[in-house]
């Protein structure tokens, strides 16, 4: 197959590709064996973004496998939503005493947050919309919960505590999104460089964020070459970001380069042993299987336990200062993946083909119904009790790297 053909239009093979993708469908033949490792190599190393498919499938084969999943997963949807709130129940039932023990004995977690100044501006739809969320400095909302920590407020109190007046501290937000991290650092007085492939987001977040009340607007670029080489960093963000990259040691490479030597590198990463991270490595091995790979940088494609992450920040000349580990187990695992796995496997293709008629734009609401607010509170205070035993199988890493 060729997407382009010599007299420069889009074959239809490539079309139907296209069409297919768009339609949010696994278009691709389902081959008998895993990919050569040079094949897989090759894709890797393509320039180009997207869906990368191989030449030597067939679309008409892609296109009845097409039909055939589509009809396998409208037939489960409705078996799945109805069997869904049974099991809900069931386990209510069985977590019963001690969520009532959680409710009578356990402390509750209090939050308050000091929330970024705005303009007024209503922004558009972008990838990883966080412009009300908590900044990752000091925590996020998810599941429900409001989880918080201190690590890496922590961090920046002693380098700025040792950091001499004259100097000016700076800092680069590497997968900067919609700015949220960028304007709290900006807030605490540094000089801020954002990063992201996607500029259109980091845009929105300047019409977003009232930027008169910080110290600077952020220097903006799209990629790690136009960053001044002169420039070193005393702070470095990377968060959520690294599980997105193909190749993170060349990255990991250029941010030690970047960072100043009693700068920090505050990251945070997914935990390859949830579930949710489980279906992720499913969906992006059965892709590498069928023959094309995702290069929007929105799936997750790096899925590693705690200890995997750690040789791979040591690999690279880090040093890890801190290590801490967020979002309990019971709470992402045991209640959120356990429905939103099978509600994104079975529901999200048939409802998706819906979308224009019901102007259903995501399974957020449907699984905020599984994990109710009430619920995740007394769930949470379970697993803030229980984490140091199942704390390897929470669902994110949190380090603090130094050089």
């Amino acid at each position: 197959m060729v997407i382009w053909g010599a007299s420069g239009g889009m074959s239809w093979h490539a079309e139907l590709t296209v069409v297919f993708y768009k339609m949010q469908t696994r278009i691709c033949h389902r081959c008998g064996k895993d990919l050569e490792p040079e094949r897989i190599a090759r894709i890797l190393t393509a320039e180009t973004h997207g869906i990368v498919p191989f030449r030597d499938y067939y679309h008409t084969k892609c296109f009845i496998y097409f039909l055939v999943e589509r009809l396998i997963t409208t037939c489960f949807c409705p078996f799945v939503l109805l069997s869904l709130p049974l099991l809900w129940a069931m386990e209510f039932l069985a977590f019963a005493p001690f969520l009532m023990i959680a409710w009578l004995w356990l402390p509750r977690q209090r939050v308050t947050d000091t929330p970024p100044a705005f303009t007024g501006y209503k922004p558009r739809q972008v990838p990883f919309d966080r412009f009300r969320d908590a900044s990752k400095l000091y925590g996020i909302n998810t599941r429900n919960i409001k989880y918080r920590w201190n690590i890496f407020s922590t961090a920046i109190s002693g380098l700025k505590r040792d950091a001499t007046k004259e100097s000016s501290l700076r800092a680069l937000d590497f997968g900067a999104g919609c700015l949220r991290d960028t304007y709290e650092l900006a807030r605490l007085g540094f000089e801020m460089t954002a990063c992201d492939s996607n500029m259109e987001s980091m845009l929105e977040g300047i019409r977003v964020y009232a930027w008169d009340r910080v110290a600077s607007r952020p220097k903006l670029v799209s990629e790690m070459s136009d960053l001044d080489t002169q420039v070193k960093y005393n702070v470095i963000l990377a968060f959520d970001v690294i599980e997105h990259l193909h190749e993170p040691e060349c990255v990991l490479a250029a941010l030690y380069d970047k960072l100043d030597s009693t700068g920090v590198l505050l990251v945070s990463v997914p935990n390859g042993l949830s579930l949710f991270e489980k279906h992720s490595m499913h969906r992006y091995r059965r892709c590498l299987r069928r023959g094309y790979l995702d290069r929007s940088g929105i799936p997750h494609v790096q899925f590693r336990t705690p200890e995997e992450w750690q040789d791979l920040f040591r690999s690279q000349g880090f040093r890890i200062v801190d290590h801490d580990m967020a979002i309990g187990f019971l709470v992402n695992d045991a209640w959120a993946a356990l429905y939103g796995v099978m509600l994104r496997e079975f529901v999200l293709p048939s409802i998706s083909a819906l979308n224009r008629l019901f102007y259903v734009r995501s399974l957020n609401r449907i699984e905020e119904l599984f994990i109710p607010r009430c619920v995740m509170e007394l769930v949470h205070r379970l697993d803030c009790r229980l984490k140091p035993c199942l704390q390897r199988h929470w669902g994110a890493n949190l380090f603090v790297l130094r050089r």
